[in-house]
């Protein structure tokens, strides 16, 4: 009797004394049991502070949970239940104003985990409630993230919102829901402040330890440039399209381990068709349209790393405009390759060509260009370096004012590095030359060398040759300021070259009708000059030139000249100017006209910012005598300029004998001055004198019709047949259309005729100068000629 009393008081004791123990010391109570009833789900409370228990309701001041990985710290928890739900493990709803989720050093939380995703995933449809309100979740990884979150549960429903620090005007709504063990579906909204920027629909696949994802997304690209870390980079950049669509597909594998990207796809369109981009920046507007739709494919090895992305093709349009150059013209690029080591170390690969239908640097002006090769980017920290084996470059037509030019080079070892101070260099061979001025032709003109930019100067070496013969080597180098361009220099030098009849200057260079030749001697030079800004937007100016003429022998139209010789020392000025500090040297052996000038020389000197040349000194054997002029000083702004020319010792047979008249014979010399006015319609003499030197001379004429009907024709006739005189005074007066006038005074007499007694005769002369020459010219071959006083050299 007394042990059935004892049972029965152990059973009324046992729930008082477990009823007591929940009431007096919950946490200790509740704790075992809460982990029983989390079994299987990986999730194990450490601690639960300030239990408050109800019988259809419990409210939980703190609790903090272990996760694979993570440590999470739970403030302000409410439960409601139903005691029969409760007792079969199940709780109606879960309300917690604040989670704080920190990554631990276990084995999980550094990807060695040996659960597979779809294992750790499985115990999501066994979750103890129905539904649970996080009223701010934090995790506090290397970027702080926070988020409200809904969840329910069979089936399986998430919505979340959240929101980064740095990104405070930004947040993305997420809504997932299980579809079955292995599917997810789901939609997210990232948003600012301002409206909605991107809307993607989803759906997500896990297979072991893998991820398949698919999306179709809405994106208004536009408010993207404002993010952080972005904003500060494209400074002037802006996107015109203001939406797009991207459907897309991705595989993560390994998510438990070492999460890779296994594949990815993603093509780009918009509802125009069009990706519109545009950058301003002080003196530069440029603006691109990339044709869409536009697919690049791609995966990575790691999350963080060795990322690949390949693109086969991408076609647009782009144009440029910076005020003193623009440019219009279309993109294309073909197998696009980038490659990411990290999101800080990537290298892109192009084949690229970009056409400019129109460009033009400030009065040059050209269509059809094409830029074009296989180019290399590579990306690190802040540097971009772009390089390329081989770019070419052609441009059909370049014009600047009525000429058009063509041009097309090799770029090659080309190499562009994008930093703090960019730096630049490549190799430039010219494949097409044609300068295009009007009746000029060049043989084979070349242009090959180096052209660079470091420590923010631009320094070019080029050759310059014509026919692979005829060399120039320039050298320039450029400073290039923070305000445009500063000081510089150049450095010109011809080399020698040696002309011959097989390397004559017709073989390189003819123009129009000019008819130049050059044939023997040498021609060589150099030049330096130096430029820095000047006041009132003017350069500075300076620098030395030298140019040396060594028995220079050919041919201008039908005239030709042996021997001709100088070496000019000049300086550059500003203006841009060329002037001579001395009298220069010169001389030439001969110079046929159709009159023959032998052992000319003078002195001369230039300044073609004030217009003015100088010819000093200069003499010339003419006709038996010389022809000299003291000094010549001209000035191409003035109306008219006068030049006298005094005329010595000349040789009367020498000049008839220049008219082939075999029935005159005439001898004596002669001496006078010519004053010549140079006008901008041509030349003109007025009042030339000449005359008879001591002791004077004779004429021997014989008329082909001796006896004449016309009485004074009878007696000129006669008194010229031996007619000796004293005196011979000539008047000149030349026209601008080339007519000479001549008035002779002769005073003798024929020791013959009236026993010598004195006989006047005034004789009028009236010829064209340039005809008489041309008659003086056609009668000899100039070729020969030319070839018989070289011989004599």
């Amino acid at each position: 009797m007394k042990r059935r009393h004892l049972t029965v008081l152990l059973l009324i004791l046992l729930p008082c004394l477990l009823i007591g123990s929940v009431l007096l010391a919950p946490a200790r109570v509740l704790t075992p049991v809460a982990n029983l009833l989390l079994a299987g789900t990986g999730i194990h409370v450490v601690s639960l502070q300030s239990v408050r228990l109800g019988w259809q309701g419990a409210d939980v001041a703190a609790v903090t949970l272990s996760l694979p990985g993570y440590q999470t710290d739970l403030d302000g928890v409410s439960l409601t239940y139903r005691p029969g739900e409760l007792l079969r493990g199940r709780i109606l709803t879960v309300q917690i104003d604040r989670i704080g989720i920190t990554p631990t050093a276990t084995e999980a939380a550094n990807g060695n985990s040996d659960r597979v995703l779809e294992e750790q995933l499985a115990p999501l449809s066994r979750l103890p409630f129905d539904r649970a309100d996080v009223g701010e979740l934090r995790f506090h990884g290397r970027r702080e993230i926070r988020a409200s979150v809904t969840m329910t549960s069979a089936p399986l429903l998430l919505e979340a919102r959240l929101s980064l620090p740095d990104f405070a005007a930004w947040n993305l709504a997420l809504t997932v829901q299980a579809a079955s063990a292995r599917e997810f579906i789901g939609i997210a909204r990232l948003d600012r402040n301002t409206g909605e920027t991107l809307q993607s629909d989803f759906t997500a696949t896990v297979l072991n330890d893998s991820l398949a994802l698919e999306a179709e997304t809405v994106l208004n690209p536009v408010p993207l440039l404002s993010l952080p870390g972005i904003a500060g980079k494209l400074n002037g950049l802006a996107i015109l399209s203001e939406v797009l669509q991207l459907k897309g597909e991705l595989r993560l594998q390994d998510l438990s381990n070492q999460p890779s990207l296994a594949a990815l796809t993603v093509s780009l369109d918009s509802p125009d068709s069009l990706l519109q981009v545009r950058w301003e920046a002080p003196e530069l507007d440029a603006q691109a349209r990339i044709h869409l739709p536009l697919q690049v494919r791609g995966s990575a090895s790691s999350l963080l790393g060795d990322l690949s992305l390949a693109a086969q093709e991408l076609q647009g349009d782009l144009s440029m405009n910076s005020g003193a150059a623009s440019m219009q013209g279309d993109i294309h690029l073909e197998q696009l390759s980038l490659l990411c080591a990290d999101p800080g170390n990537c290298n892109l690969a192009v084949d690229s060509s970009l056409a400019a239908q129109r460009w033009n640097a400030g009065s040059i002006t050209g269509s059809d260009a094409v830029l074009s090769g296989a180019i290399a980017v590579d990306y690190s920290g802040e540097t971009a370096q772009l390089h390329s084996p081989l770019v070419t470059l052609s441009l059909p037509e370049i014009q600047l004012a009525e000429q058009r030019a063509a041009a097309a080079f090799d770029l090659s070892e080309l190499a562009l590095q994008l930093a703090t101070t960019p730096a630049l260099r490549f190799n430039l061979v010219s494949t097409r030359l044609e300068p295009g001025i009007t009746n000029l032709t060049l043989t084979n003109p070349q242009v090959a060398g180096q052209i660079q930019l470091n420590a923010g100067t631009l320094s070019a070496g080029l050759n310059f040759s014509l026919d692979n013969r005829l060399q120039a080597i320039l050298a320039i180098d450029q400073n290039l300021g923070n305000e445009g361009l500063g000081a510089g220099s150049a450095a010109l030098t011809l080399q020698e070259y040696v002309f011959t009849d097989s390397f004559n200057l017709a073989s390189l260079v003819s123009y129009g009708d000019l008819n130049t030749d050059l044939v023997a001697g040498s021609l060589s030079g150099e030049a330096t000059l130096q430029w820095q800004p000047g006041g009132a937007g003017l350069w500075q100016l300076s620098g030395p030139l030298t140019l040396r003429l060594d028995a220079l022998s050919g041919t201008v139209a039908n005239n030709f000249f042996v021997g001709l010789n100088t070496e000019l020392h000049a300086r550059f000025g500003t203006g841009p100017t060329l002037y001579t500090d001395a009298l220069q040297e010169a001389s030439l052996a001969t110079l046929d006209v159709g009159l023959p000038l032998n052992r000319i020389d003078w002195r001369y000197g230039f300044d073609t910012g004030a217009g003015l040349v100088t010819v000093q000194q200069a003499h010339t054997e003419l006709l038996g005598g010389s022809l000299e002029i003291a000094e010549l000083q001209y000035d191409t702004n003035a109306e008219q300029n006068r030049l006298d020319i005094a005329l010595v010792e000349l040789d009367l047979a020498t000049i008839v004998a220049l008219a082939n008249y075999p029935n005159l014979q005439v001898s004596g010399t002669i001496s006078g001055y010519m004053p010549l006015l140079l006008g901008p319609a041509g030349v003109t003499i007025d009042r030339g004198l000449i005359s008879a030197l001591n002791p004077g001379g004779s004429i021997r004429y014989t008329a082909a019709n001796p006896t004449s009907s016309n009485a004074t024709m009878q007696l000129i006739n006669e008194a010229l047949s031996n007619y000796q005189f004293e005196h011979f005074d000539a008047e000149l007066n030349y026209s601008e259309t080339g007519n000479m006038e001549v008035a002779v005074s002769l005073q003798g007499m024929n020791p013959e005729l009236e026993g010598g007694r004195r006989i006047n005769v005034n004789i009028n002369i009236s010829d064209n100068i340039p005809a008489l020459l041309r008659s003086l010219q056609a009668s000899r071959a100039i070729t020969e000629r030319l070839e018989q006083r070289l011989n004599r050299q």
